[in-house]
Parts: structure tokens; sequence; C-alpha cells
């Protein structure tokens, strides 16, 4: 589980909806989906700028600060990332994927007490999302607590 699946649409939800990249390219305006379209493409660089660009008019655009959180993951800066989701995880505190992604964020800094408070928030709000369940059991797993996984 991987943010690229985010951005291909390839990790899905229980109701086989896509957790960002899809739903934040539909009724999106033109400068976000043309982020998203060089996100996909590999043009990271143009596409980081895109989403920076977004961000300075609009500060708390979830899709925006998700993408850009999972853009800055999927290039190492791991510090970044979380920073970005954490405040699309406050600008939308009931929206159970911004919870998820923030807490992959956590994850790849070994922050495992921070996954589980992110993930403990996302299933709240939706007990039967399966990635928030399948995350955990593998952080689970990561720290060697095979009985609670």
């Amino acid at each position: 589980m991987t943010f690229r699946h985010l951005l291909t649409g390839a990790f899905r939800r229980k109701a086989r909806t896509p957790v960002v990249a899809d739903q934040a390219a539909v009724g999106a305006p033109p400068s976000l989906r043309a982020a998203i379209a060089l996100h996909q493409a590999g043009r990271l660089s143009e596409a980081a700028a895109g989403y920076q660009q977004i961000l300075e008019i609009h500060p708390n655009h979830v899709d925006a600060l998700q993408l850009a959180g999972a853009l800055a993951l999927q290039t190492g800066a791991a510090q970044e990332a979380v920073e970005l989701l954490a405040r699309a995880a406050n600008a939308a505190p009931r929206h159970a994927p911004a919870w998820l992604n923030l807490a992959q964020a956590y994850r790849a800094l070994d922050r495992p007490d921070d996954v589980h408070r992110a993930l403990d928030t996302a299933l709240d709000i939706e007990q039967d999302f399966e990635a928030a369940h399948t995350l955990r059991g593998m952080t689970l797993v990561a720290q060697g607590r095979m009985v609670e996984a």
C-alpha cells in the first residue's frame, strides 16, 4: 500500500472508490487536474509546482494538500509529507482518507504511536475502512505485536 496507489487509483476503499486522486480530479479546477496529470505522468517537479500554486491561493485546499503530501512522501520527503497531510486532516477532520494518508506518512518516519493515533481517528470516522484496518495490522506486525494484529 503506497501513495503511488493513491495516484493510480489502484488502492481502493470498501465502496471501490479511490482514496484521493480520482476523486480530486472529478469537478476539480483545471489547475488541479493539470497537476494530477503531471503527477501521474511522473513529472514530479512540475506537479509539485502546480500543487504549490493552488496552495498559495487556497492554503487549506484538501485535495492539493493530500496530493502534495503524497508527492512529498513519494520523493522521500517524509517530514514535509507529514506537515502537508496533517494540514489536510485538520482541514477536513471528518474525512477518513486524510487520516489514513497522514498515518502512511508517520509510518515512513517510523512513528508508530502517531500512526495508531491517526488510524484511530480514521476508524472513528469510518469503522469499516478496510485500508485503515490493513495499515493498522501491518504496523502492529512491524512492531512484533502479532496477537493484536
